[in-house]
């Protein structure tokens, strides 16, 4: 998270998923996405004051890459133990299948990660673990309030609440209201 580049920090490194690498860069007034393809960019530009929501989603794709993993190191070792010969060439497939496991689990577990604006939802696909995420979210939650005008998060949730009865207004003797009677013929 230290990598500047003139007026922008670097939020989240590139990670290659689907033949894409993406890149998160944090601006004064906004977030910025690169994606690259080869040696194309593609830029979207995300300003604080427009932001509806950050999303993060936690998936299991992670523990279910570890479980597959794990599967197939039990696997693999069961061969070598019953075979007997050959050891070196085991350990040379078993090794790197039992670092990438120990890689995936040390990251955390995965999540998918929006941003809402009025116009649309937009996939950020490099805040792809749930430590990164919480960690830009903690990054962002400052200058998304700050730039939108509003207050702390109590002044906030208190002027929800207040707000709450004159959103609804309820029927006479305090019950909610009915929905209208469905069309005849349905």
């Amino acid at each position: 998270m230290a990598a500047e580049h003139g007026n922008y920090v670097c939020l989240t490194q590139g990670w290659l998923k689907s033949s894409r690498m993406t890149t998160l860069w944090l601006g004064e007034d906004h977030l910025l996405q690169e994606t690259r393809l080869g040696t194309s960019h593609l830029y979207h530009r995300f300003y604080f004051r427009d932001m509806h929501g950050l999303i993060v989603r936690r998936t299991g794709t992670g523990a279910a890459f570890s479980a597959i993993l794990i599967v197939v190191l039990a696997l693999l070792v069961i061969l070598m133990v019953s075979i007997g010969e050959a050891i070196p060439v085991w350990l040379g497939l078993i090794c790197p299948l039992a670092a990438l496991l120990i890689w995936n689990i040390a990251r955390g577990p995965t999540c998918t990660s929006y941003v809402q604006t009025a116009v649309h939802v937009r996939h950020l696909p490099s805040l792809g673990r749930v430590k990164m995420a919480v960690a830009a979210l903690q990054i962002l939650r400052p200058r998304v309030t700050e730039a939108q005008g509003g207050g702390s998060p109590e002044d906030i949730r208190t002027a929800a609440i207040t707000a709450a009865p004159t959103l609804m207004p309820s029927a006479p003797g305090g019950e909610p209201p009915l929905p209208p009677p469905a069309p005849a013929g349905r």
